[in-house]
Parts: C-alpha cells; sequence; structure tokens
C-alpha cells in the first residue's frame, strides 16, 4: 500500500516539476494527497520515512565510484563545491561522507521551485557570490540540470548511465578524477 503512495506522490512532484510550479514545498504534498483521498500530514510522514530517514542507513554504500576522490581534487585545487538537489540534501551529503561549501534543495524557502526552473542554481551562485561564466553544474538528467543550467547561462556536464560518447558527457565520475588530475 506504502509503495503505491510513494509512486504517485513521485509521479506529481515530476509533473510539478514539468509545470514549474512555484510553492514546491507545500504543493509535492498537496497535490498527491489529494489525488490519494489522505490528509497532507499522513503522506509528509510517510514520504520523510520511506524516502528520506530509511534509504540514509544505504545511501554509502550507493555512493558512485570516483565522486569522494574528484571532492578531494576539487577541494585540494581550491575550488568551491556545491551540492543542489530538488530533495533535502544536507544529511544524505554527510551520509555519503562528502563535504560541499553549500547545500541546497528546492524546498529551501528561498528556492521554493524544482529544476529546470533555474532558482535553485541562481541561488547557489548568489550564496557563494560566484558568477554563472565560473560555474559548471555536474548533473544527470538534461531535461532537469541541462535546462537549468542553460536557463542561468552556466555551463553542465551530463553523467550517462552507460558509457556513451556524447559529446558534455562522462559515464564514470573516475573520468572526472582523472582530468583533474591531468588537466
Amino acid at each position: 500500500m506504502s509503495a503505491g503512495k510513494l509512486q504517485t506522490f513521485r509521479r506529481e512532484r515530476e509533473r510539478l516539476a514539468e509545470l514549474e510550479v512555484d510553492g514546491i514545498r507545500a504543493a509535492q504534498y498537496e497535490r498527491p494527497a489529494g489525488r490519494l483521498g489522505l490528509p497532507v500530514e499522513e503522506l509528509r510522514n510517510l514520504v520523510e520515512e520511506w524516502m528520506e530517514e530509511r534509504p540514509l542507513r544505504h545511501l554509502r554504500a550507493c555512493r558512485f565510484p570516483g565522486v569522494g576522490r574528484l571532492f578531494q581534487d576539487l577541494r585540494e585545487a581550491g575550488i568551491t563545491i556545491a551540492v543542489l538537489s530538488d530533495y533535502p540534501a544536507h544529511r544524505k551529503v554527510a551520509t555519503l561522507e562528502l563535504a560541499a561549501d553549500c547545500v541546497v534543495s528546492a524546498v529551501d524557502r528561498e528556492v521554493n521551485r524544482m529544476k529546470p526552473h533555474p532558482a535553485g542554481l541562481l541561488r547557489v551562485l548568489d550564496l557563494l557570490g560566484v558568477a554563472a561564466s565560473d560555474c559548471l553544474l555536474i548533473g544527470d538528467r538534461d531535461d532537469r540540470d541541462g535546462e537549468a543550467a542553460r536557463r542561468a547561462g552556466v555551463a553542465c556536464l551530463l553523467k550517462e548511465r552507460r558509457r556513451v560518447a556524447t559529446p558534455g558527457a562522462f559515464s564514470d565520475y573516475r573520468e572526472l578524477a582523472l582530468m583533474r588530475r591531468s588537466g
């Protein structure tokens, strides 16, 4: 029963992103709760338990190979690191044993919009005092990350699920760590 509710939550949340709804903090629960005929608080509790709390204990084992080394190389080079997520990310970043200078989420009060809307990326640039031309967004979805980057005037590099020869894409974070060390 919970799996169907979570599936509805995710599906509706994707639709809200496509519609670029302002006020995602509330809408992400209100819309699917309405469809499911549930109180908003019941759905919020379910989502927090099954999508935010329970996965944390398994998250470290799912970290992509090379991500830690890439973060380490960037930090040693004095490059500022930010994490931008459509979901709350502070605890996930800590669980992954990564250190970022800035963590921003679509559900932060100052953002309250999901990608592809550029609000989150613009918030990162503002918080860090970085020009869009001095930033590189590394993401995994062109329709979300790539589009947000284009709208904010930021370069983007996309992680593909498998080895491909797509310009501006990579398939393994170890490739980035190696490029950083050699370049």
